[in-house]
């Protein structure tokens, strides 16, 4: 799995199968990064999406490398794979395109 990309790339780590409770804070968050992310001028970053509930091995290999909470959970990565931010449980939209924004100002 690649984590860095010329663009950056948002990854967003969400469990399939829980508790209403927890689908229900993934399947909103999912909704406000689809949101975002559709927004024309954030096309070249990545969106990657891993279900913790079929695809544990990768989702521990990012949460523990970026030192990620809870799930659901969505990482913002600059070109360098390096984190420049991170959101659990919901999705702050302001927040979330201000950390995109960073990534087309360091270029």
């Amino acid at each position: 799995m690649s984590i860095s990309t010329n663009s950056g790339e948002a990854i967003f780590i969400y469990l399939s199968k829980a508790c209403r409770c927890t689908r229900r804070k993934c399947n909103v968050m999912e909704s406000k990064l689809h949101n975002v992310m559709t927004n024309q001028k954030y096309s070249k970053v990545k969106l990657t999406k891993i279900d913790y509930s079929t695809n544990p091995k990768d989702a521990n290999k990012i949460l523990d490398k970026y030192k990620l909470g809870p799930i659901p959970v969505v990482v913002i990565l600059d070109p360098n794979g390096e984190k420049i931010y991170e959101e659990f449980y919901g999705l702050t939209s302001l927040k979330f395109t201000e950390s995109l924004d960073t990534i087309f100002k360091k270029k």
